[in-house]
């Protein structure tokens, strides 16, 4: 049976990308509308659930290949929580979760403002973080290996501006020309803004080194 992938959603533009781009056969997507209850959907989706894992990820990926093969050998550990690594800590983006009481009874244990790293330490379970180069984020990934799934980062100048910049960063990686009309219109105009932004910085670090 296909291992269910529960993604969270807000902005179609997203969605629609990974849709469009998970081809592995062992993963079933399951779109969940983003409704600010991260825990306690996850525990229902683990009490609910009849398989042995589940994945559960926003809908803010890019999506490479591999997936499986890379996830199989921590489901082969009986690793129970492993977790994407972001700004070098564990990060909830993307997770392979055993269907188990341990996992559910430390999900439980979380307030929805308390970041999963600052509890983890407390998990007395098996739990893992990918290999950050294999599943990744665009400031971790070394741009030699290829990733199987990458998590575009911002620079945090502002919703409009984070928005350009997930879509700059993807456009590195896929064809978006089939996307692009699920792009808000009101971040049409920052995608320009923060090209214009890194031409300047581009600039300036010129500058800084001829000096």
């Amino acid at each position: 049976m296909p291992i269910p992938w529960y993604y969270t959603w807000s902005d179609r533009f997203f969605h629609e990308i990974l849709q469009h781009s998970m081809k592995d056969s062992a993963f079933t997507l399951i779109p969940l509308e983003r409704n600010g209850r991260v825990y306690s959907q996850i525990v229902e989706l683990l009490e609910g659930s009849q398989e042995s894992y589940i994945v559960y990820s926003d809908s803010e990926l890019i999506i490479n290949s591999d997936i499986f093969k890379n996830i199989k050998p921590h489901i082969d550990s009986s690793q129970t929580i492993v977790f994407l690594e972001e700004e070098q800590q564990p990060s909830i983006s993307f997770m392979l979760l055993k269907v188990c009481p341990e996992v559910i009874t430390f999900f439980k244990t979380l307030d929805e403002t308390t970041p999963v790293y600052d509890m983890i330490k407390d998990y007395k379970g098996k739990w893992a973080l990918f290999d950050n180069q294999l599943f990744t984020s665009s400031s971790l990934w070394n741009m030699k290996n290829d990733f199987s799934i990458m998590k575009p980062l911002t620079s945090n100048l502002g919703k409009e501006y984070d928005f350009a910049e997930k879509i700059f960063t993807m456009g590195q990686h896929i064809n978006l020309d089939a996307f692009m009309h699920f792009v808000p219109e009101e971040i049409i105009e920052y995608i320009y803004k923060f090209q214009e932004l890194l031409y300047r910085s581009h600039q300036e670090s010129r500058t800084a080194v001829i000096l």
